[in-house]
């Protein structure tokens, strides 16, 4: 997990299980995830950016 590339208040994360590909983010594109190469591209910034939020609970204590 990295600091979001679109905004610093949010992460990026870069695949782990992949030593080759270091220059590589992880991003969303129609629903599903993938890797790929770092981009400044505004579009690949806001893809590689995620938004950490609590788990939803149906069941609340």
């Amino acid at each position: 997990m990295r600091p979001g590339l679109a905004s610093l208040t949010n992460v990026s994360f870069r695949p782990y299980n992949f030593p080759g590909y270091s220059g590589y983010y992880i991003r969303h594109r129609n629903g599903e995830l993938y890797i790929h190469p770092y981009s400044t591209n505004t579009l690949f910034l806001n893809d590689a950016t995620f938004r950490l939020v609590a788990p939803f609970n149906p069941y609340p204590e």
